[in-house]
């Protein structure tokens, strides 16, 4: 009974509608485990890593684990460092990693948002 009309949507990640609701309206929430969806999102590209100065200066070689969230319109919003490799990498990693563009996740046919999606950054020196 306000009289007030908000637009659909439960999350900033993707655009809003056109449609209306009603503020009593219930809408589902469109973000899901990665162990939940129908289809996992897929990366388009893989990024080109940048290496940091102290990562070559100290011949430091591994992996940063990183868990990401892609939202439903396949861009990263969050990236978390799981397992880190050296301050520099995982901050190159991260950086990195929100360039990239993926093909959305989808739970029964519906791009959603998806969180806990697994990746990692793999430094290792190169033998001329």
């Amino acid at each position: 009974g306000t009289g007030v009309s908000v637009r659909a949507g439960t999350t900033t990640a993707a655009k809003a509608t056109d449609d209306l609701m009603g503020l009593d309206e219930e809408s589902g929430f469109s973000t899901v485990p990665y162990t939940s969806v129908t289809t996992a999102p897929k990366i388009r590209r893989k990024p080109v890593l940048t290496i940091p100065e102290a990562i070559i200066a100290g011949e430091i070689e591994g992996r940063v684990e990183v868990e990401l969230t892609i939202a439903a319109d396949g861009t990263v919003a969050r990236v978390e460092v799981v397992a880190g490799l050296h301050p520099e990498a995982d901050t190159a990693c991260m950086a990195d990693l929100r360039k990239t563009h993926w093909k959305p996740g989808t739970r029964d046919g519906v791009p959603v948002v998806v969180t806990g999606v697994p990746y990692s950054c793999r430094y290792q020196m190169v033998l001329d």
